[in-house]
């Protein structure tokens, strides 16, 4: 299964961010990266109907009111969906990927292009006719700062089946790194990709 390896900026910058979530999270370490959930519909479709994420609140550090926990579900939903549409599903094949990282920061965007056989499909792109999503999870963990949420950690598993001269079942899963700088962005991930099983 392939791996991203996040340089060592992202790392700390991950770590920095994501320490008091993670101190959090001991307690749950049963907790599993592909839990049940509870459907929202935040998917963008363009043909058929695709599978609806089901999206869950997962570890909350600190205080969060239920309008702001609400948001923020639908809100990293919206940001997930976007990337996992426009990267991986959605939309008609072959197709440009110039545009597969939304709601990334630039320097983010430019790990992702990095690792574009990690991140979307392109290594695929031109040898693919559909790509239809067979499971989308995603839970998500939130530190928040006097009431308000200052960092987001997006757990996510994509199934998909890729039709074409590329005719096999694949599965993403990992995390996204989210803060708030002048709206919510993607600053690092950690991301796995491989058959599915």
């Amino acid at each position: 299964m392939a791996r991203r390896n996040r340089p060592a900026h992202f790392r700390a910058a991950a770590a920095a961010i994501t320490t008091a979530v993670l101190l959090a999270m001991t307690a749950c370490s049963g907790d599993s990266d592909d839990p049940d959930a509870d459907p929202s519909s935040a998917a963008r479709p363009s043909g058929p109907p695709p599978v609806a994420t089901h999206t869950t609140m997962g570890v909350i550090t600190g205080k969060l009111g239920d309008k702001d926990k609400a948001r923020i579900k639908k809100k990293t939903a919206a940001i997930v969906d976007d990337w996992l549409d426009a990267a991986y599903v959605g939309d008609k094949w072959p197709r440009s990927l110039k545009k597969a990282f939304p709601h990334f920061s630039n320097g983010a965007k430019r790990d992702a292009r990095h690792d574009a056989a990690l991140m979307s499909n392109q290594k695929y792109a031109d040898r693919l006719e559909t790509v239809e999503a067979t499971k989308r999870r995603l839970r998500v963990d939130v530190l928040a700062v006097r009431k308000r949420p200052v960092a987001l950690t997006a757990r996510f598993v994509l199934r998909m089946r890729l039709s074409g001269e590329v005719n096999r079942a694949e599965e993403v899963r990992g995390r996204l790194f989210l803060t708030n700088r002048k709206g919510w962005k993607v600053f690092g991930y950690d991301v796995q990709r491989g058959r599915a099983r």
